[in-house]
């Protein structure tokens, strides 16, 4: 996943996602984003972000950086996650971390305008930035997801995705 993309706009496509800007009282980066967003509430756009993927399988759930997978965890901490995450976005906190070891571990924090998910393990080191917005659809698929394994572990249908290998085993996170 690339940290900054530029688009190139007609000079009038310009200056009509401008016009949408300031009649949303919002940056041209941000009517960009509520666009996709309709789209994705529409049915047009999946429901994923690219780079960052988020699944149940079985009754565990695993979250992928850049295909870096963190250990599975249980749909309770996803659900943990999920609620987190909508804080950070609505900036009512700094940031919080999930250690599944001593030296594994998934930290969500705020860096200026944007945010930062990174992931360290003996194995791996990866990080990328986000818009709050982005953290908005996070949140948001860590509790489809959560709500999917819960759903498998429960026996009740639900419609989970399993688009990840299946986990050895659940480790433990701290939201």
């Amino acid at each position: 996943m690339q940290d900054d993309v530029r688009i190139h706009l007609h000079p009038v496509r310009a200056e009509q996602l401008i016009m949408l800007a300031e009649k949303w009282r919002c940056n041209s980066n941000e009517a960009v984003e509520r666009l996709i967003r309709e789209r994705i509430a529409a049915g047009e756009l999946p429901d994923s972000t690219p780079g960052l993927e988020v699944a149940a399988f079985g009754n565990v759930v695993a979250f992928k950086i850049d295909f870096d997978r963190t250990p599975p965890m249980s749909w309770q901490q996803a659900m943990k996650i999920s609620q987190a995450l909508g804080r950070l976005a609505e900036g009512k906190m700094q940031g919080f971390r999930c250690a599944y070891s001593e030296d594994t571990i998934l930290v969500f924090a705020r860096k200026g305008d944007l945010h930062t998910i990174s992931f360290t393990s003996p194995e791996h080191k990866k990080a990328v930035s986000v818009t709050p917005s982005i953290l908005e659809d996070l949140s948001r698929q860590f509790r489809t997801a959560a709500m999917g394994a819960k759903a498998n572990k429960t026996g009740q249908a639900n419609g989970a995705q399993r688009a990840l290998p299946q986990p050895e085993q659940a480790a433990v996170a701290h939201a």
